[in-house]
């Protein structure tokens, strides 16, 4: 019976274990995601709206578009347009891992590929963020980890900005926030860099603050959905390019410039347009399209032989 009796009050001793070990998982907070993540980059549907601190005249902002997959590095193309430069350049290209978790950035002209986004770091981590002050990378702790809007969040032990309010001044600390990307810009650059908002297939899906800054509508250019009204070859080209556009698109212009904005040429596309461009040296240039209300509708990457 003694023997009977201990075998029962081990059993007991077990179960009242393994409730309390089931009843603490339970009760702990959810900083994991089921994998795989939401992707930070959607060609054709993610865009990002970034504000440059320029001191005493405020926030200059451009827009951020993952524009489509390029077919010689097989990674998403990036592009920028800034209200104070009428036209597109190349921003860079992001790479994505194969779960979302991860997403790398290489620069225009660069085979450099730097980490830009991180989501299984979890408290006391630290990641390498690009800094304009210090001209380098700066080291920043991770000090909270958790679940927002279905969206999980790393937050980070570095204030990004204080924007005025009714109460005083906001603090807007640096995130990574899933699917979005870091709270300075889609490149991780910190300092005089501020994510003012983010859209998914023209979808607001983050804002920073509605009252300060209240210009997040969808962006000004997306890519055309059907690619086939537009055919642009030969693509590389060695001393002239010919454009075709649907017969029935009237007063579309087009626009070409360098990686660094310059104009190179521009003029009315026609239902057939043969542009001579044997002036200019070897490179990579932007073609941008623009409709009759001179909307930019769709870029392309132009490579001179």
């Amino acid at each position: 019976m003694l023997t009977k009796n201990i075998s029962c009050k081990n059993a007991l001793v077990k179960i009242k274990i393994s409730i309390l070990f089931i009843c603490c998982c339970i009760g702990l907070p959810q900083v994991g995601k089921t994998q795989p993540y939401e992707p930070l980059a959607v060609p054709g549907e993610s865009s990002w709206k970034v504000g440059e601190d320029s001191g005493l005249a405020g926030y200059f902002d451009s827009e951020i578009i993952a524009e489509s997959v390029d077919t010689i590095n097989g990674k998403i193309r990036l592009y920028r347009f800034a209200r104070s430069i009428p036209d597109t350049v190349l921003y860079g290209y992001i790479r994505q891992d194969s779960n979302f978790s991860k997403a790398w950035f290489t620069p225009p002209n660069s085979q450099d590929e730097i980490l830009i986004y991180d989501m299984e770091l979890s408290s006391g981590d630290t990641f390498n963020f690009k800094s304009i002050i210090d001209t380098g990378f700066v080291k920043v702790k991770v000090d909270s980890v958790f679940i927002k809007d279905n969206r999980k969040h790393i937050r980070f032990d570095y204030l990004v900005d204080e924007l005025p309010s009714a109460n005083g001044n906001k603090s807007v600390n640096l995130y990574f926030i899933e699917g979005i990307g870091a709270t300075t810009e889609p490149n991780s650059t910190i300092d005089y860099r501020l994510l003012i908002c983010a859209s998914k297939n023209e979808k607001l899906i983050y804002e920073v603050d509605e009252k300060y800054f209240n210009n997040c509508s969808p962006p000004s250019f997306v890519p055309v959905k059907n690619v086939n009204k537009i055919k642009v070859y030969p693509n590389p080209f060695s001393n002239t390019l010919n454009i075709e556009v649907d017969k029935n698109i009237t007063l579309w212009t087009f626009r070409i410039t360098d990686l660094q904005g310059m104009l190179i040429c521009t003029g009315d596309i026609l239902e057939f347009s043969k542009i001579p461009l044997n002036n200019i040296k070897s490179g990579i240039y932007i073609l941008s399209i623009r409709n009759k209300n001179q909307s930019i509708i769709n870029t392309i990457k132009l490579i001179k032989l």
